[in-house]
């Protein structure tokens, strides 16, 4: 499965469904993306100095496992939590597909594809 925007669908539709480990490489990871973008407080400052604690001590994991995972980088290692929990949920993970290309779409309720021109607003929910 290598479609650019699978793990994100996953990790935010299901996201329920990572492990403990998952959740914290991704906690991991989505906080140094998110430490090198934004309005941070000035460097040096003793607000900046705080935040940054703060940042280690509730979302940094100092724990060796998530770091090695966390190594692979933002896209690898969220396309492959996306992936396992795609692999062992099929029951719960609800793919919204168009009908007519086989794009992912945008949500899981989603009636408009994002690829083609198609629509399906006609067609009951839960009937394809």
């Amino acid at each position: 499965m290598n479609e650019p925007r699978l793990a994100d669908y996953v990790l935010k539709y299901h996201g329920n469904l990572m492990s403990e480990h998952e959740r914290s490489v991704n906690r991991h990871l989505t906080t140094l993306f998110k430490q090198g973008t934004g309005d941070l407080p000035a460097p040096g400052t003793a607000m900046e100095t705080n935040h940054i604690h703060s940042l280690q001590r509730h979302w940094l994991s100092d724990d060796p496992r998530v770091i090695a995972d966390a190594q692979a980088g933002w896209h690898a290692a969220r396309q492959r939590i996306a992936e396992r929990i795609v692999r062992d949920h099929p029951d719960e993970v609800y793919l919204n597909r168009c009908p007519a290309c086989g794009a992912l779409t945008a949500s899981p309720t989603a009636r408009i594809c994002l690829v083609c021109p198609h629509t399906w607003f006609h067609v009951p929910r839960g009937v394809r």
